[in-house]
């Protein structure tokens, strides 16, 4: 069989249909999977995204509890200086019995078993106050205030009537001794 020749328009025509035959077979081949290529990237950078937040954060976490650390660090001589002198712990607690006394306040205190580390010792102590809501928050100003470091760790004050104290302060704190 054979073709007869072809005219230039035809060629012409022939040669765009093969180069647009080649843009089809070359987007087919490279450009889709390329495409399909880029998609499978961007996916995979949105997991490693949401792996590495988490990490940043922690991250970011890290350097301001450092940062903490350091001003605490500065802290120490003075939060010393707030420390009960081993010795002194009867001391501190009739200063307490005349202070809430002073106040009007009926006080009753327990001591525990107190906790050592080093040389520093953590005493608690259960504080429990009967008297007016006023001379109540009086005296929680007098520990706020107090030249030794109480940490109060749990408050309670209840109103209790029918009984000739108003108010019922439970104190749970801490006195620390060097």
């Amino acid at each position: 069989m054979t073709f007869p020749a072809l005219t230039t328009p035809a060629r012409i025509a022939v040669t765009i249909g093969v180069i647009l035959l080649g843009i089809v077979v070359l987007s087919v081949t490279m450009i889709v999977p390329s495409f399909q290529g880029i998609r499978m990237l961007a996916s995979s950078i949105e997991v490693e995204h949401a792996r590495i937040e988490p990490l940043l954060s922690r991250g970011l976490a890290y350097r301001e509890t450092v940062k903490e650390i350091e001003q605490m660090k500065k802290n120490i001589p003075a939060m010393r200086a707030l420390f009960l002198h081993k010795g002194e712990e009867a001391a501190l607690f009739a200063k307490l019995k005349e202070t809430s006394s002073g106040y009007g306040l009926t006080e009753t205190v327990r001591v525990g078993d107190g906790l050592s580390s080093g040389e520093l010792t953590i005493l608690p102590i259960d504080l429990e106050l009967h008297g007016t809501y006023l001379h109540v928050l009086e005296y929680l100003h007098y520990l706020e205030s107090s030249p030794v470091l109480i940490a109060i760790k749990t408050l309670d004050i209840r109103s209790t009537p029918g009984e000739t104290s108003p108010f019922t302060a439970k104190i749970t704190a801490s006195v620390y001794i060097k």
